[in-house]
């Protein structure tokens, strides 16, 4: 008889951040082992204050989440409250700075060490999936785990981990070497940690975003340009600060475009879906500027919604962090914008990895952050070139394929076909098991 393959995917933090690219991600890696006929478990940490019927985005995954009745080190009536634990967390910081980062980084991934042999001891999962962003509980537990269900164990690093103590630098640096396989979703980050970590090359892999392919029809974007206007929108979280990922920029290079261009106001809108401190920023610029009548502002979106927003966009626009050390992040947005064939506008360093993908894909059109003049330039460009655009950004399809879900969905499952063909090896060390407390199980 063939035993059902299952995977569990380790992900504390799972759609917390509501409609975002790590729930597209995660959205996308069920539907990668699904379609493959594997069974889909997550595990993730219980967030108190959000029931299930808020949860639309858990519908959407394809198989069956799991969550603790903890989030962490809290005593249970903290935890129940997300200001509580806010408050809670006050002590931690009293007792210094090395405690603080120690029980946020693996108090959850201790007790769900524990937890999970006691209340789900029949997982029995093929592999185990952990999910890094930039806290690392996610990786602890899934190593604690794969050596009690005595299984292989992947981790992949949607974003570089940070805040590290002591001891946690330490289990960081043991768990990618005891770990079966990296995936990241950038290849500069890919390079960087084989570097680091002195790995194999097929021990780690990029597997991006998928980009899908998109059959919207809708009725207003396929009106001729002189019956509308030309609409500019990004989609995603903005902060307020200039320093972040912020509409600054382009709301300065829209008021320098008018002031050149005064025929063009009639033209132009700019569209920011999403949400984030940004979007109150946006409005506050745009105002003090003399522009708001051309920025339209639109709460959070479920994605078919999103992506009818998209279709009905003229070109899209993504803002990445300004400063190098996020030259290794790719915004999620990238593919997402990719499966439309869109202008693209990426307001971000030109030599990062985004930037490159955006300048192959045919699409993008790259600003540095900070010139208004560039982006200025760009917008009367593109009012004037209107009629044209898919003439003047014509999308290289042969380079864009290699990001959609069944490419990256055969190169993932290959990936993980490869590391269980090797067999099991035993990967917790007695270091990494008194740093757990005893969570692992012997």
């Amino acid at each position: 008889m063939i035993k059902t393959k299952k995977v569990l995917l380790v992900y504390p933090e799972a759609f917390d951040l509501g409609w975002r690219g790590a729930t597209s991600r995660l959205i996308d890696i069920s539907t990668m082992f699904a379609n493959a006929g594997w069974v889909v478990q997550m595990l993730s940490a219980r967030e108190w204050y959000l029931s299930k019927d808020q949860r639309p985005q858990e519908k959407e995954f394809k198989g069956h989440v799991i969550r603790t009745p903890f989030t962490g080190g809290y005593p249970r009536i903290f935890d129940r409250n997300r200001y509580l634990r806010r408050i809670f967390r006050i002590y931690w910081r009293i007792r210094g700075n090395e405690y603080y980062r120690n029980q946020l980084s693996l108090d959850w991934s201790k007790q769900t060490a524990k937890w999970v042999p006691k209340c789900w001891p029949y997982l029995e999962p093929t592999i185990i999936w952990s999910v890094c962003t930039s806290n690392i509980n996610g990786m602890i537990a899934g190593q604690a785990l794969s050596r009690y269900f005595h299984c292989p164990y992947i981790i992949e690093f949607q974003d570089p981990p940070s805040g590290f103590s002591n001891t946690t630098t330490k289990l960081v640096k043991q768990c990618i070497r005891n770990s079966n396989g990296i995936i990241t979703t950038t290849a500069s980050y890919a390079d960087n940690i084989k570097k680091e970590f002195n790995l194999k090359e097929e021990k780690v892999i990029t597997l991006y975003l998928a980009s899908h392919e998109q059959n919207v029809d809708d009725n207003e974007s396929m009106l001729p340009m002189v019956n509308r206007k030309l609409v500019f929108l990004h989609a995603g979280t903005l902060f307020a600060d200039p320093k972040q990922r912020c509409a600054h920029d382009f709301l300065h290079g829209m008021k320098q475009a008018i002031e050149l261009r005064p025929d063009i106001r009639v033209k132009i809108q700019f569209r920011l879906v999403g949400a984030g401190p940004g979007k109150v920023a946006s409005m506050q610029l745009a105002k003090s500027l003399c522009i708001n009548e051309y920025l339209q502002c639109i709460n959070e979106v479920p994605l078919d919604r999103l992506a009818m927003e998209i279709n009905q966009s003229d070109v899209l626009i993504v803002i990445k962090y300004p400063h190098s050390a996020y030259d290794m992040q790719i915004p999620g947005k990238i593919f997402q914008y990719l499966g439309f064939h869109k202008p693209i506008l990426g307001i971000m360093r030109s030599n990062c990895e985004a930037a490159s993908i955006l300048k192959q894909s045919g699409l993008g059109h790259i600003v540095a952050p900070g010139n208004i003049d560039a982006i200025a330039s760009y917008i009367i460009d593109t009012v004037d070139n209107c009629a044209h655009l898919s003439e003047k950004y014509p999308p290289n399809n042969e380079f864009i394929k290699q990001f959609d879900l069944d490419s990256m969905g055969a190169k993932g499952m290959k990936f993980i076909c490869n590391i269980i063909n090797q067999g099991f090896e035993s990967i917790a060390g007695e270091e990494s098991r008194k740093s757990l407390g005893g969570g692992y199980a012997s």
